[in-house]
């Protein structure tokens, strides 16, 4: 138990030390643009405050590249002290020192998913109510534009007429048969949310090409002015608990559903990426004066681990548009590296 916490120690010391360092860095390169504009609005205390809201969304990014880092820096420390030495001299191998860090892995992993699949995105909401300007324009603005949003049976086209979401005009409604192909258009020259659906005004029906005027029309959809404001600005930011309402039916897709699915697949691939991380830092313990081969495995672990982090993002941008079955885009990237990290160790304890 006391080996356990020790060598979690020393490497969580150097994990959080990275996070933070990386953290800082990137808050700092962000700012560069907003600062000026931030403190001559209010003052260094409303600088403060975007610096918090924007913390989350890169420090979930910035997680598994530190835990490398960091357990690169953990094992290359414990490895030049010669207590990878005596360690191993107890009849304890590098297998056994993994399974000791397993509890840290897990500890990092469950940051990693509450940070990248709950606070960023209440981060992102914040900012966006928050700090308009600084994330973008204002969609009810002289500048507005039109935006599209693709339901599970419906295409939307509409402008925003509220900064809230709650207006609409020039919207028209594509409404999709079960074979996917369109079943009547809908045209609409504004559109106000009543609490239980939208009002559609000077309303143009087309079914097989013939129109039909209504000058009021209820329009039933799950679909909120907070769902339209958050389309509108661009916010790509969605939790595994938004994901699964969409899914089941309690609230409106903005996406395709694709896209939640690789949201709850990637939820629960997060719990896992520290873990691999970990396993691809741990050639760095062979790195001592004696064993000048270990340093060639490091900078090998940190070559896999970027290619890691690239390739996940590869296979996920696919499955959100379909291209890819999302738990094999979550799963295979992630138990491919984990393989070559685990023949990486082999290889060094051979």
């Amino acid at each position: 138990m006391k080996l356990m916490l020790y060598l979690s120690q020393i490497l969580g010391a150097r994990i959080l030390l990275c996070w933070l360092v990386l953290l800082i860095l990137a808050v700092g390169i962000d700012l560069l643009r907003t600062a000026s504009d931030l403190v001559a609005r209010g003052g260094v205390a409303l600088l403060a405050e975007y610096a918090l809201l924007r913390a989350p969304l890169l420090g979930a990014i910035l997680i598994p590249i530190s835990v490398l880092a960091g357990g690169l820096m953990g094992f290359f420390t414990l490895s030049t002290r010669s207590e990878i030495a005596v360690i191993r001299a107890t009849g304890l191998s590098i297998w056994r020192v993994l399974a000791m860090l397993v509890p840290l892995a897990v500890l990092l992993g469950l940051a990693y998913n509450v940070m990248g699949d709950r606070l960023s995105v209440a981060a992102e909401q914040r900012l966006a109510d928050l700090f308009p300007l600084e994330t973008t324009p204002d969609p009810s603005g002289s500048t507005a534009k039109p935006f599209w949003n693709r339901g599970s049976r419906e295409i939307l086209r509409a402008i925003p007429a509220a900064s809230d979401g709650s207006a609409l005009v020039d919207l028209t409604i594509y409404e999709l048969g079960s074979e996917g192909t369109l079943a009547r258009r809908i045209t609409a020259a504004s559109a106000k949310f009543t609490g239980d659906g939208w009002q559609l005004r000077e309303v143009v029906i087309d079914h097989n090409g013939q129109p039909q005027n209504h000058a009021v029309l209820d329009w039933k959809s799950l679909l909120t002015p907070s769902d339209i404001f958050r389309i509108a600005k661009g916010q790509g930011a969605v939790s595994s608990g938004q994901a699964q309402a969409v899914l089941s039916g309690d609230a409106a897709p903005t996406r395709g559903r694709p896209f939640y699915e690789t949201q709850i697949a990637r939820g629960y691939v997060a719990f896992a990426v520290p873990l691999i991380m970990l396993v691809l830092a741990a050639p760095a313990a062979f790195a001592s004066a004696r064993q000048t081969g270990g340093a060639g495995a490091a900078v090998l672990a940190i070559a896999l681990g970027f290619l890691y982090v690239a390739t996940d993002g590869f296979t996920a941008s696919l499955a959100r548009v379909g291209g890819l079955d999302p738990w094999l885009a979550a799963l295979v990237p992630s138990g491919l590296f984990l393989i070559a990290g685990i023949w990486l160790l082999l290889l060094k304890e051979s």
